[in-house]
């Protein structure tokens, strides 16, 4: 089977959609490697952060990361990673 990666990332939004902590996680990174959508870091960051918020951890230490990834993260951004 071929990959597709817009495919992937619709059943991830339809699964998150549902409360599947996975499947936001997969759509942080989704968004953060711009696999099937174009790269975001902003919406990466926004689906990590309701990912860790929901007790996923490995999405605590992506939303961590993604925060520096992003170039130029804000006191507050610094603030939020640390806290995780």
């Amino acid at each position: 089977v071929l990959q597709d990666h817009t495919k992937a990332f619709q059943h991830y939004l339809a699964a998150a959609s549902l409360g599947d902590l996975d499947a936001m996680h997969n759509l942080g990174n989704a968004y953060l490697k711009g696999n099937g959508v174009p790269q975001d870091f902003q919406k990466a960051g926004e689906w990590f952060d309701r990912s860790a918020k929901a007790g996923n951890s490995e999405s605590m230490v992506a939303l961590a990361l993604s925060l520096f990834v992003s170039g130029n993260p804000s006191p507050h951004q610094v603030k939020r990673a640390l806290a995780l």
